[in-house]
């Protein structure tokens, strides 16, 4: 008798395997580029290699330092932390400026939001809509009520009129990381003031899962040296020793408490401008031309 001839030779079965294979990797990414774009974006995001030391301290000598009282400026709020363990304080309301569709943000931010948005639209082409800007804390308390992740009133970024979340036409929530304009903002924001405050990268430090949609404002130059050292804003005074200054570009920094409400800063430097921290102290910061 004949041997029974048979029905698939080594090769065929080899590429039936790995046509199988390749099917499943195929179904496998179709899946997670509808459902968890978001965590592959992040996790590579979170791959980013951060960069140490781009602050230099500089020494001063004494003569070349003025004394100035905290109560000579109008303190900024842009590097105000704002979470569970350092709420905002009821009576702080900032001064607000209508961005249209009963929008509002903080005065000190409209100007870099508006030209942030500009250079999104140039870059992508995709229109950034804001669907949450300043929220008062009666109304972050109602949202507090119905939304289990939510955070309570006083511990909102939104209620000091420095945070929006944004989408666009086609992506909204997590799926804004898909659209372009939100892989944009991901890696553009901080050149414009803005950083993405919850990166999926840092959830245990925020204790706030990610949302690529929310931007926090916190100026010039301190978006740009969070970014690039890779940390989240409760993380951000732990860069700075009490009193030392730290230069950055053209700009020159400091952070501490100053508790008699007094602070020593270099002669040179012009545009001062002081934050609270939220924390019991303040960043100080002038540019040297």
């Amino acid at each position: 008798m004949e041997k029974a001839k048979r029905k698939f030779t080594n090769r065929q079965i080899v590429l039936i395997i790995f046509a199988f294979v390749l099917i499943c990797a195929f179904l496998l990414a179709g899946y997670f580029y509808r459902y968890h774009y978001y965590e592959f974006y992040g996790f590579f995001d979170g791959m980013r290699v951060p960069e140490r030391w781009i602050l230099k301290r500089e020494t001063y000598y004494e003569d070349e330092l003025s004394e100035f009282s905290l109560s000579q400026f109008d303190i900024s709020k842009s590097l105000t932390l704002v979470n569970t363990q350092y709420p905002l304080q009821k009576d702080e309301l900032p001064e607000l400026i209508s961005v249209g569709e009963e929008h509002e943000i903080s005065k000190e931010a409209h100007t870099h939001m508006q030209k942030l948005f500009a250079a999104c639209f140039e870059a992508t082409g995709e229109k950034l809509s804001i669907t949450s800007s300043f929220r008062t804390a009666e109304k972050q308390e109602a949202i507090y009520a119905v939304n289990e992740f939510a955070v309570p009133p006083g511990a909102s970024e939104h209620q000091c009129g420095l945070a929006v979340d944004v989408r666009t036409e086609a992506h909204a929530s997590l799926n804004f990381i898909k659209s372009e304009a939100g892989k944009w903002l991901a890696k553009n924001a901080h050149q414009y003031g803005f950083i993405i405050r919850y990166p999926y990268w840092a959830e245990d430090v925020t204790g706030v899962t990610y949302e690529p949609w929310h931007l926090r404002y916190v100026g010039v130059p301190h978006a740009q040296i969070i970014y690039r050292s890779k940390i989240v804003l409760e993380e951000y005074a732990s860069l700075y020793k009490e009193g030392e200054f730290y230069s950055f570009k053209n700009f020159v920094i400091t952070h501490g408490t100053f508790g008699d409400g007094t602070f020593r800063f270099p002669d040179d430097a012009e545009n001062i401008v002081v934050s609270s921290d939220n924390m019991g102290g303040y960043f100080i910061w002038g540019e040297i031309k």
